[in-house]
């Protein structure tokens, strides 16, 4: 799929698999048709780079991330913009859906997240409380909590109800880069640009298995739907892909 000219900075896949959304700088959306690896849409309108994307869960809606500090939400089916939506005072990095569509997230440089009804289009919360910019955020399955991460290496854990901060994870050097939530919720993964990648008991907050791969870190890690395979890719331009339930078996036997 050779159409951007500059680095791709997110991708995402439609619910039903159909479509492929990435972005890049100046601007640029594409959407593809993954049967046939053929472009079927350009979409533009931000003024400077996309950040991150997400489809919502019945993928009528993509939502973009912008460096011009705004999110929109693209009516891609109709090729058009929904909404914009505005509030960060910075760049806006990574986008979340809950499951149930009901919530979008949204991780800036200014420190925060907030969290959109989506009905409404209008902020519910935000979330302060990271010292460094938000670079990942996910939401668990029943859309009650939030995961988020960023340069401060603090791993934060938020309830979306209250709007207020739950726990926090602490095992990373610097820029955490990525998370993963398993399927069933029980283990989290979080790759740092320290070359680690942890993979956490979720609800106790303790690390299960630890790996290392080299000094370049990790810039993406996501979990197979069925959360048997953990896939990670880096600086490097490695991309590795583990067999989950192998590597807690051999942590746990080697403690």
């Amino acid at each position: 799929m050779p159409a951007h000219k500059h680095m791709v900075t997110s991708v995402a896949i439609s619910p039903d698999g159909k479509v492929l959304a990435t972005s890049g700088h100046y601007s640029i959306i594409l959407l593809w048709d993954t049967s046939t690896g053929k472009q079927i849409l350009k979409q533009t309108g931000h003024e400077k780079d996309v950040r991150g994307l997400a489809f919502s869960p019945d993928g009528n809606i993509l939502a973009s991330a912008g460096v011009d500090h705004s999110v929109r939400l693209w009516n891609w089916r109709e090729e058009k913009l929904a909404n914009r939506l505005t509030g960060h005072s910075a760049e806006v990095n990574c986008v979340a859906f809950t499951r149930d569509g009901k919530l979008l997230a949204s991780g800036s440089w200014d420190r925060t997240i907030r969290i959109w009804d989506t009905q409404t289009k209008k902020t519910r919360h935000v979330l302060e409380g990271h010292t460094e910019f938000v670079r990942d955020i996910v939401f668990t399955s029943d859309g009650q909590t939030l995961v988020s991460a960023g340069k401060d290496g603090i791993i934060r854990v938020w309830d979306i109800e209250k709007g207020k901060l739950l726990r926090t994870l602490e095992g990373h050097k610097g820029l955490v880069r990525s998370l993963s939530l398993s399927s069933d919720g029980e283990v989290l993964a979080s790759g740092g640009r320290d070359g680690t990648l942890h993979l956490w008991d979720f609800k106790a907050g303790k690390v299960k298995a630890t790996l290392q791969e080299g000094v370049f870190g990790f810039q993406a890690i996501a979990f197979s739907p069925d959360s048997t395979v953990l896939a990670a890719g880096g600086i490097d331009r490695n991309v590795t892909l583990w067999n989950v339930a192998e590597i807690l078996k051999k942590h746990a036997a080697d403690k």
